[in-house]
Order: C-alpha cells, then structure tokens, then sequence
C-alpha cells in the first residue's frame, strides 16, 4: 500500500535519519559500476588511481575546459563515438554505421560487401537523417525539481507537476541559444539532472571496411568471445564556418572539437586499467528479488521460447528456400540478438547464484530497517509491497509478452499498422481525405512487400497464434481467437490459411485494386477484412485490458523503486551507490581480464589474426577472410601495429557496459585510446540486472588492429596523417 506520511513529520524524519542510521555499505565490486563523471567522488578516483588512471576527474568531466567528455558524443540515437582527430574525424562500431552504410549502396557500389575509404574530402559520403549529440554541461536540479512536490501527493499528481517543472526549466535553460535540453531522473527519482546538448546534423561516411572484416563471424558470433571482428566505422562531423551546427552543405567544413582523444599504440596488457566513457541505455541493478523471480520464471523464457519458434520457422523456411536469406537475415539477425541475451541472463543469474545473494540483500535491508522505527514507519512495508504487486503483475506481464513479441510483431500487423490514416475515415470523410490516404499507402506499400514472403509469413502466423493460445489465459484472448472456435472448430491452421486467402493485405496486387477502387463506401468492407480485424482485436486486447492494468501496476512500483533507493542510498552511502543507466553519459573502469568459463575452460585476454583465419578454416561458408587479409598476414606486414610478430585483434575487461555503449571509446590510464567498445560475453549478459566482476566482460576491438586495417588493409594513409598517434 502507499504510504503517506504527515509532511512536518517526514521532515523531521529526514533529520533524524542521518543522525542515527548505523552506517552500514555493502561494497561495489571491482569493476562495477556506470558511473556520472560529474559525481565522481575520492572513492572513485582512488580507486581509479590504484589501478593506473594518472589523470584527474577534471580531466574527464568539466565545464570550464575542454574534457574527455568533448569528445564523446551520442552517434545516431543509440550508440557512442570517440572523436580523434582536430578534423572532426569520428570513431563509433561497424554495427551502429552499417545501416547508414546500406543506405548508401547504389548500382555502382556495394559498400556492405566493398567496403569503403575516403583518400580526400570530395569523396566523404553525407549520411542525411544522421547526427551525433555532443554534451554541453549537465547540472544538478533536484531541489528545483522536487520543491514542488510532496508525500501528501498521489503519484498521478506528483508525476505531472513533476513534468510541468522539468519541461519549464529545460526552455530555460536553453532560452536564446541553439541547443537542446532535457532532465532526467536517476536513482528512480530521488535525484534530477538537467543535460544541455548541442546537435550536429552534417554526418559523412568516411570510412568502413567490408561486412567479411566489419562483421567476421556474423550473427554466430554475437554475445560471443573469442572474437575476431574489426568492429569499427569511420565518420567525419561537419559544421558551418562559425564551428557551429548546420545543416548539410558542400560549403561547411570539417568540426573543431574542443577535445580529442589521442592514440596509444602501447596496446594492452592483462591487469591494466581501462576506461569506457559512452552512453549505455538501460540497467535495472535495483531490482528486488519478487522482480528478479518473475525475470527468470516468466518474462525470459516467454520470450525466449517465441523467439525461438520464430527461428524454427525462418530456418526451416530458409533450407528450402535458400533465395529468401535476403528478405530475412535482417529479421533473423533481429530475433537472434536478444534471443541469445535474454538466455544468457538466464544462465548467468543462476550461475552466480544471483536470487540467492538478492535475498540476502533484502534481509539485511530489513534488519537496517527494523533497527529504527523511523525507518521501519517509512520503509519497512516495501519488500512486502513488491511481492503483492508482482504477484498481480504475473498474468499481465505474461499476456503482455504474448501480444507484442509473439503476435503484434507479424509482418502482417506491422503491416496494418501502415493503414492507420484509413482508421480516422468515416463515412463523412471529404475526397480530398480519402484520397490522402490512399496516396499515402500507395507511395510507401511497396516498401512492406520488398522483404516479404507470403507463404513464410502465413507459417509464422499459424505458429504464433497457436503459442498464444496454449500458453496465455483464455481471459486474455484477442477476440479473434473465438472465430477460431466458432467457425474453424478450433483449427489454428484453417484459420490463417483463410485470412492469407481473404484478406487484401499478403497480397500486393490484390491491394492495389483494392485501393485504386477505395471510397468511403467500402469503408466497411476494409473494416471486415480478416488481417485488419484480427489486428484491431489484438490493439484493443492490449489498450483495453493489458497496458492499463500494467500502468496501473507499475505506478505503484514505481513508488516502491523511488523509495526503496531512498533507503539504500542511507543504508550504503552515495560514494558506493551509482544510479542505473538512462542513455546518459557514463563511465566504468576496471582492468583487462580473461575469465573462467567453466571448471578446467579458461579464455585469454586477446585474440589474433592467426585465430581469425583458424576460423574461417572451422567454417569457411560463413566466416571468409579477405584475400588481401590473408596476405597481409603471410607476409607478416603488421609493423607499427602489433606485438613483435602477433597482430592483436580483440580484447576483454572487466569494465561494466550496457546497450548504448557500443563504439564507446576504451582509455588507458594516459588518457589515450586503446580500443573501442563493441560486445560483451554471453555468459555475463545479466550484467544489466547484477554485474559480477568475475564473469561480465566488455568485448573491445584493439585501436592498433583498426588503424592497421585503415593504413594496411585500405592504404588510407591520409586518415593516418590526422591522427594524434603516440608510438610506444
């Protein structure tokens, strides 16, 4: 239930509880934690210094010179890039710069498979739709933010006063200039920090090697170490002549960043400190046991378990029909990667033993609360309310899995989705709307059918629809599921074969007659096409019943999550406690490391050009090395690049990382770059919900094999010669 106390009282509380909790500090272990430079405090520099970091946190983080946090930006909407050079010359991972790659390829060129290098300005390729987020200042608005709010408030109220202050200090914060605003919660609330931002919009492709070297290994290997892959692409910022953002034209010249990050060719050695700045998405370290439980038991392996029969079909598919590989590796690839990082999650929480420790946690919480009645009025209800709430959660978080991963994903429901300016058409509706809509559908259909296959996607169907309907309960059934019962005696089968027979939307030529014929008239017979039915009875199953029981629900846990990190940040302290991460820029710091897999399995620290071509021995069908490669290293022409006569590709450390953090850069104690980020190892995918220093690793590609791919492998020399290169 929702505690409120009287609010002189809680005041009161507030005082007291600092003078007379008993410190107590579970410690962050070595390696852990993604933490905001401007919160770095002695403990973590102290650390930081132990383990060979020679610079200072101003060095890292300030608003009065230039930093390290110059030159990190935001790449695209979802990745990191260091930027090293004074030319505005951008380092992020292959894999966020492979779609703008695609974009790119024409009749003449295929830069997936080519590859592509710039040897001058004139030949950089603009990237329209791409831009990279630099970080001006970040500030801490808490009070500003939570002076307007009070326990006396239910959450509704508490949550839109709170929006109404962060979206009038974010205006002004940016009043008169040309930047962006916008304040974040971290802890779950309890703290509010303003991040001002700065937007460049003129992107140009400068550099990539092909998808053989980019993506060595392919989807086999992702998650995975060892790795092979010189996972890394080369952009360049452009701005107007005043260095300030614009957008694309030939007149404006290369970016001036007030910081960029110099290059260590020393490389790495096992123990060595490292760095990873970037901006990792989303971690949920705080979540109590109840959730954890629920993780493993429900949420996971639903969706695991839908994946993997959407694998079984697509692979079946494709070994009959080869020729579909390019309408689905995307899709493959897609359905793989999270596949494969739920399952490791899995296996990682029990082989650490992660719901036992977490249990341990929460009783030594609750001693910490019981030794207070203050503590115990305020927070001893918590560990109680989430076991009731997750409880009510189960049902709902069950169907919810099943209506978004198992069927509101269908080509065919993506697809539907494309149709809604028809669904604001009544029978009132103008020409002029009618035939917006239609033109609309006309000019962009094609793009559904370039990737789709229509017998495939009607095995996909069957296959969903039977999953949801053995495995959810009846009370959350989509509507469409009694026609099963009522006209197809329950056949799931006889069902879809009818609507993929029926409906206009599997079939192309079918629906443009139907919409070169289109009036508002036949409005109803739109309505009473099969795909479009079943799709309205899976939206209004989900914004009916689902989604709002769900919102209901998590309101009162977020509650619980704002409060329960209050008391942990008395009962731990601030200096040991980090918030989760929110696509806010971060660091972690830890060593290079191997690690032990198994009893007698161990794997080092680096990999080499010798195991790249071992493996593509072991399976040349997928993992082919370039001919120009392979006598790049008979020839032993490595030099300046590698260890005596060793070409070191990858390496791992104990560096915690998330979502986001790909193409972050990795820095030795100097300050220097020695790798960029790109993966992390299957076994410790549960970093995001408990890091463990012992089996998460972060999966960097050495700076020294990338610059040897540019200047060996490409002979781009000239992107050498702007490089600030530090040898030995």
């Amino acid at each position: 239930m929702f505690v409120r106390l009287n609010y002189l009282k809680y005041q009161l509380f507030k005082i007291l509880v600092f003078l007379i909790y008993p410190f107590y500090c579970l410690d962050v272990s070595a390696g852990e934690g993604l933490w905001v430079p401007v919160l770095l405090n002695k403990y973590n520099i102290e650390e930081m210094q132990q383990k060979g970091f020679k610079l200072s946190a101003e060095d890292i983080y300030s608003i009065n010179h230039a930093s390290m946090k110059d030159a990190v930006p935001i790449f695209g909407h979802g990745c990191t890039g260091a930027v090293i050079s004074d030319q505005g010359l951008l380092l992020t991972n292959y894999h966020c710069g492979d779609g703008q790659i695609k974009s790119l390829n024409n009749g003449a060129h295929q830069y997936l498979a080519e590859g592509f290098w710039a040897f001058s300005r004139q030949q950089e390729l603009p990237c329209p739709g791409l831009s990279v987020t630099f970080l001006v200042r970040m500030e801490d608005v808490t009070k500003q933010v939570l002076s307007f709010v009070n326990d006396q408030m239910n959450e509704e109220k508490r949550i839109a006063i709170i929006h109404a202050v962060c979206s009038q200090l974010e205006k002004k914060a940016v009043q008169g200039t040309s930047y962006k605003a916008e304040i974040k919660p971290l802890f779950k609330g309890n703290n509010y920090y303003l991040y001002v931002t700065e937007e460049y919009k003129d992107i140009r492709l400068v550099g990539a090697p092909p998808v053989s070297i980019g993506k060595f290994g392919g989807d086999k290997d992702n998650w995975v170490w060892p790795r092979h892959n010189a996972d890394f692409a080369l952009f360049r910022i452009y701005a107007g002549k005043n260095n300030q953002p614009a957008s694309y034209s030939p007149e404006n010249i290369p970016f001036r960043p007030a910081k960029y990050f110099p290059i260590s060719l020393k490389g790495v050695r096992e123990n060595d400190f490292t760095m990873v700045m970037g901006y990792p998405g989303y971690t949920d370290e705080y979540l109590p046991f109840a959730a954890l439980k629920q993780l493993m038991e429900i949420d996971n392996p639903s969706k695991i378990l839908i994946r993997q029969t959407k694998l079984d079909v697509l692979n079946a598919a494709l070994s009959k029909n080869p020729q579909l590989k390019a309408k689905y590796a995307d899709k493959i690839s897609n359905l793989l990667n999270y596949w494969k990082k739920w399952s490791g999650e899995i296996y990682g929480i029990k082989r650490m033993n992660v719901l036992a420790r977490k249990r341990e946690d929460e009783k030594q919480f609750t001693s910490w609360v019981q030794a207070d009645s203050i503590r115990n009025y305020r927070y001893g209800h918590i560990l109680s309310d989430y076991q009731q709430y997750y409880n009510e959660l189960k049902p709902y978080v069950l169907a919810g899995d099943y209506f978004y991963e198992d069927t509101y994903t269908l080509d065919l429901m993506n697809f539907a989705t494309m149709f809604k300016p028809f669904f604001s058409l009544t029978e009132l509706s103008s020409k002029d709307q009618v035939d917006k809509a239609v033109t609309n559908l006309l000019a962009n259909y094609k793009t559904f059918y370039k990737n789709y296959d229509k017998e495939t996607d009607k095995q996909l169907f069957i296959k969903a629809v039977t999953l949801y309907r053995s495995k959810v309960n009846y009370g959350f059934w989509p509507s469409a599921f009694n026609k099963i019962d009522r006209q197809f005696g329950g056949s799931v089968k006889k069902y879809v074969n009818y609507l993929y027979s029926t409906s206009y939307l599997p079939d192309s030529n079918r629906l443009v007659d139907f919409l070169h014929t289109f009036s508002v008239k036949r409005l109803k017979q739109f309505y009473h096409d099969p795909a479009i039915e079943f799709y309205f009875s899976l939206v209004n199953l989900a914004f009916q019943k689902i989604y709002p029981a769900l919102d209901s629900i998590n309101l009162k846990i977020d509650y619980l999550n704002r409060i329960y990190l209050e008391a942990l940040k008395q009962m731990k302290g601030d200096q040991k406690l980090y918030p989760d991460a929110n696509l806010t820029l971060r660091l972690s710091y830890g060593q290079v490391r191997g690690y032990k897999v198994a009893d007698a399995v161990s794997y080092n620290y680096f990999t080499t050009l010798k195991g790249m071509l071992e493996k593509q021995n072991d399976n040349p069908a997928e993992n082919q090395v370039p001919e120009k490669l392979r006598k790049l290293y008979w020839a032993k022409d490595f030099a300046p690049y590698a260890d005596k006569d060793t070409m070191k590709l990858c390496f791992l450390a104990d560096n915690q990382t998330s979502g986001g953090s790909s193409g972050s850069p990795v820095i030795n104690g100097e300050g220097q770059l020695v790798g960029l980020n790109f993966d992390r190892n299957w076994e410790g995918t549960m970093g995001d919900l408990s890091f463990n220093p012992d089996i998460c690793r972060n999966i960097s590609v050495d700076i020294r094999y990338i610059l040897f791919i540019i200047d060996k492998y490409a002979g781009a020399k000239n992107l050498i010669s702007e490089m600030d290169i530090h040898f030995r």
